[in-house]
């Protein structure tokens, strides 16, 4: 096995101490009370919005329009063949037995399926703006296993024009440990790999470095359309407004008992989806009146409809999930422009990242082969 650290060489006592000068710096700086870094937000449950709510990763996903887009997006990616082709003069061949489609296809790792890794490392790039994978290489500098570095653990950092990854290995997955592949070079568990081994998949960015993710970008629409799920909820929940009652003539029930009596029978008969279409009988006078949906209940349902729309934007898939599906024709134009617009970045963005991380130095000289997302399959 390879080994990460080699570039470094003797100079590594140096880079270490400014390492620790430059975490110190987060730390004690940048991470203050008004102007919190994102790492720390994270660990203390999420920056908050403008709605009040606390809004990460973890929660950002019981919201339906987030969890259909990430999943939507990440399996997708994740399904969609990964082909490695060589250039014949104005055409291309497959390379099924390519070392880059084993890993993309049979095996990345011994702890994950294919599919599995993908996926992840989509959830990871939308949510968190940053897909990251360990390479680790064999005896002649070729890939072998892709391990995901967890990207709560994982931050990427620029030093002397250089661009390398600090992540933090917890004995839970300590997969570049146990290869030993990777040693620790710095106090604990912090580890400093360069970024020619890491396999890192950006979301959109600012600096070109590393990705912003989704939820960080859209945290006000995510933080509103989650207060307005909880209030719904309480309010179903504690049936604070009845959908109807019942006006009995004065005197029909004496007591408090016969009221509770009647109120039980009406209850076992009607409520209920078992009941629905039943027909009910009113007696002694009685009426009926239906409470109508009040002003704040139509104005929660159309603020979770403009979020809805909100979300799709932000991931993409307005395409399929928004009203701008609506003037495609037909479900193939709305798919093409799904992936057109959606799934071909993220498809361009895996296929430079094998290019320039997987394939040997003399593989991208001869400049014959090359990866490429087959969405016709």
């Amino acid at each position: 096995a390879g080994r990460l650290f080699s570039m470094y060489g003797s100079g590594m006592d140096e880079f270490e101490s400014s390492l620790r000068t430059a975490l110190d710096n987060v730390t004690n700086a940048v991470s203050g009370v008004t102007d919190p870094a994102a790492w720390l937000t994270d660990v203390i449950g999420g920056q908050e919005s403008t709605a009040g709510v606390r809004v990460n990763a973890s929660n950002a996903l019981t919201l339906p329009a987030v969890i259909s887009s990430v999943r939507r997006i990440a399996g997708h990616v994740a399904l969609m063949p990964i082909e490695v082709r060589r250039q014949v003069d104005t055409s291309s061949i497959p390379v099924p037995n390519h070392r880059v489609r084993r890993l993309m296809h049979r095996e990345p790792n011994e702890l994950q399926t294919p599919m599995t890794f993908r996926e992840t490392l989509m959830v990871h790039a939308l949510l968190y703006g940053n897909g990251r994978a360990a390479i680790f290489r064999d005896g002649n500098d070729q890939p072998a296993e892709l391990f995901i570095l967890w990207p709560w653990d994982t931050y990427t950092m620029m030093s002397g024009g250089s661009k390398f990854h600090v992540t933090f290995v917890d004995s839970d997955y300590a997969g570049p440990r146990r290869t030993g592949v990777v040693t620790p070079r710095t106090a604990g568990n912090l580890l400093t790999i360069p970024d020619k081994d890491v396999f890192h998949i950006p979301g959109m960015s600012v600096n070109g470095v590393w990705g912003n993710g989704l939820v960080e970008l859209g945290r006000d629409v995510m933080g509103l359309d989650m207060l307005v799920l909880d209030a719904a909820g309480y309010a179903y929940r504690n049936m604070g407004r009845p959908s109807l009652y019942i006006e009995a003539p004065k005197g029909l029930f004496r007591t408090d008992k016969e009221a509770d009596e009647f109120t039980s029978a009406w209850n076992d008969s009607q409520a209920g989806t078992k009941n629905a279409g039943k027909m009910a009988l009113l007696r002694e006078n009685m009426k009926l009146h239906v409470v109508p949906m009040s002003g704040a209940d139509e104005q929660q349902l159309s603020s979770r409809r403009f979020s809805r729309e909100d979300l799709a934007l932000i991931f993409g898939t307005e395409y399929v999930m928004g009203e701008a599906s609506a003037v495609y024709k037909d479900l193939q134009e709305r798919n093409s422009a799904y992936f057109q617009h959606c799934l071909n970045p993220w498809f361009e963005r895996w296929e430079q990242e094998i290019w320039r991380k997987l394939f040997s130095s003399q593989e991208k000289e001869n400049g014959t082969l090359f990866a490429q997302f087959d969405p016709a399959t």
